[in-house]
């Protein structure tokens, strides 16, 4: 009888078999070499999926170790952090987090790792303060946190509440909002910015704005306003 000697049940037809025509004709042997083929197959997945997680226990259980050791760097909390979200456990996740944040309390990346570890939580009150505090500590964070923040909330005034009251942080989100045509945004964080000294450069890109909406008097306003800097 004529064997179809194909690789996969898919190609049969061109041979003029069906699967089950194809299984009848084929002899004892042969279904049991493909169930040891399949069986070894089966196998080495389940020996690489052990190996990968024997490699990621140990992982942890070394930074396990090392913040037992030296409890007092926030990177060997913020590895373990990563390693429990990954494992599901969301208790030792927060509390990892929570070692990382006490322990450099000053330093933006973690702030902004804690925001968005709690965005995946679903926990955006907590992700809110984190955005801020990362902005707040170093102003270069503050477009990230635009971005992040609009795509979960798409509300301006939401948006403003979060962003902190400095310069650097008003003077990105001005930009941030005139990128977008937003007018209600540009106008809010150009109310932040106009608490600060600020340079005729500075105002240029909303007085432009301005006088390409149609709005002279309100363009005028914002460019005489502090005029003691030069260009």
């Amino acid at each position: 009888k004529q064997k179809a000697k194909i690789i996969g049940t898919q190609l049969l037809p061109a041979f003029g078999y069906s699967a089950q025509e194809y299984y009848v004709k084929m002899d004892t042997s042969e279904i049991a070499a493909l169930r040891e083929d399949r069986d070894a197959q089966v196998k080495r997945a389940i020996d690489l999926f052990k190996a990968k997680l024997a490699t990621k226990n140990e992982a942890r259980e070394e930074y396990e170790a090392a913040a037992r050791l030296n409890p007092n760097r926030s990177a060997h909390w913020l590895e373990l952090s990563k390693f429990y979200e990954q494992e599901g456990n969301t208790e030792r996740t927060r509390f990892a987090m929570n070692k990382a944040l006490e322990t450099d309390p000053n330093y933006a990346q973690t702030h902004w790792a804690a925001a968005n570890l709690y965005v995946r939580l679903g926990d955006l009150k907590a992700a809110d303060y984190e955005l801020r505090r990362a902005a707040d500590l170093d102003p270069a964070y503050t477009i990230q946190v635009l971005d992040l923040v609009w795509s979960l909330y798409e509300d301006v005034d939401r948006v403003m509440s979060i962003v902190p009251n400095n310069k650097p942080s008003s003077v990105t989100a001005l930009d941030y909002f005139l990128n977008s045509r937003n007018s209600h945004g540009a106008e809010l964080a150009w109310s932040r910015l106009k608490q600060f000294e600020t340079t005729p450069r500075e105002r240029s890109r909303y007085v432009e704005y301005l006088l390409e909406s149609q709005q002279p008097a309100r363009a005028w306003q914002v460019f005489s306003s502090g005029m003691t800097e030069p260009f």
